[in-house]
């Protein structure tokens, strides 16, 4: 058992380097793609609700566009698998899943029906999201890995996290493109990266890359700084706190017409 999980491990390491290598590097003949976005940088404060990223770049005439936008890092996320037990439904058991970006966002200029399924691997932009998939590491190990993937990833996708759309790039006279990707209010602060691939005659001709910074500025990032280098002296306050506005309201109420 341990032998067969040990190669089973290997197993998927080795097939998300090979799509993660592949989906960087794309076509070896392909040219340097130049791309840009405004803004680079985005500031999360008490009145941020997401933000608008253009996404524009430079390419040969009428080629097919694919923009990737993804965090850098990885996410680790608990997730309860329920099961029956007698005749009730309920929490059988809590797996930890490792290795999966917290956020993955697929653009193109058009419908990707037309492409063979290899290319849309490559660049990570098939609706199954295999590159994910291969990575993806469940501890412990479960026999239906495959199916709490298929749940973690249509609950990232009703959070506006995960997402596949064809249509929002835009060409302009045939070799300038550019997209608006929304960056949703509940992605965690950090590095993110774009990645384009132009491709045409079902190969990468182009590919290019850039990064933008997603980050807590002001009092959102002292209180953050101060819950995580001094948790029990924030708890602690914390706690007074709701201690205090507890006894203020029933002051309130209780200071109130007398008759």
């Amino acid at each position: 058992m341990r032998g067969r999980a040990l190669l089973r491990r290997i197993g998927t390491v080795i097939a998300f380097s090979v799509i993660l290598c592949c989906s960087c590097i794309g076509d070896s003949h392909a040219a340097e793609l130049a791309v840009s976005s405004v803004p680079e940088r985005i500031n999360i404060t008490l009145k941020y609700s997401g933000e608008k990223v253009t996404l524009f770049g430079e390419t040969e005439e009428n080629a097919f566009i694919i923009a990737r936008l993804v965090s850098v890092g990885e996410e680790t996320t608990k997730l309860n698998k329920k099961g029956r037990r007698g005749f009730l439904w309920m929490n059988v058991k809590t797996l930890e899943l490792t290795h999966v970006p917290a956020l993955y966002i697929v653009q193109t200029s058009g419908a990707l029906a037309g492409l063979p399924d290899d290319l849309l691997v490559r660049t990570g932009s098939d609706r199954k999201y295999a590159a994910i998939r291969a990575g993806a590491k469940f501890t412990p190990e479960d026999p239906e890995e495959d199916v709490l993937m298929s749940g973690y990833i249509r609950l990232k996708e009703k959070q506006g996290l995960y997402a596949i759309r064809e249509d929002p790039v835009q060409t302009i006279k045939g070799r300038l493109f550019k997209s608006v990707f929304f960056m949703p209010s509940n992605a965690p602060a950090g590095v993110y990266q774009f990645d384009v691939f132009a491709i045409k005659g079902n190969a990468v001709i182009a590919s290019g890359s850039t990064e933008i910074w997603l980050g807590k500025v002001g009092i959102e990032n002292w209180v953050t700084s101060f819950a995580k280098n001094h948790g029990l002296l924030y708890g602690i306050l914390a706690v007074a706190a709701a201690l205090l506005a507890g006894i203020g309201v029933g002051l309130v109420f209780r200071g109130g017409p007398t008759h």
